[in-house]
């Protein structure tokens, strides 16, 4: 029996960012499902509109437009933190992501940021000479 083939792959890298990353081709694929539920939403709109004699029909409230501009406001405050905290990992700076990570997460809400910083605690990734 021949001796099984192996490959050293100790000279890569411990991670990857952009699309080398796992997590690039996953946050790719949940934009992809989300640009497939607004396509349909719209299509759904421009159908009904045809098949109703009048638009928009009668009887049908104005949405109430508060919790949806109240969840705008908050993902717009989270973008600052989330590009620095983006940037510090990039450069492996690890003092920057725990400065930034829990204000990027704070819109999210403050007790699951403490806890996942708690559970996980970030510490430096070994570098290979």
């Amino acid at each position: 029996m021949s001796q099984p083939r192996t490959l050293d792959v100790g000279a890569l890298p411990p991670g990857a960012f952009g699309s080398r990353s796992l997590m690039w081709w996953g946050t790719l694929g949940m934009v992809l499902i989300e640009s497939t539920v607004f396509a349909l939403a719209i299509a759904s709109y421009f159908y009904f509109r045809t098949r109703m004699p009048s638009w928009p029909p009668g009887g049908v409230a104005p949405p109430d437009l508060r919790w949806g501009t109240i969840n705008t406001l908050i993902l717009l405050a989270s973008i600052l933190p989330n590009e620095l905290a983006k940037h510090a990992g990039e450069h492996v700076d690890l003092r920057g992501v725990r400065i930034w990570m829990p204000g990027m997460a704070r819109p999210c809400g403050e007790r699951r940021a403490s806890s996942i910083r708690r559970a996980v605690p970030l510490r430096p990734m070994p570098r290979r000479s």
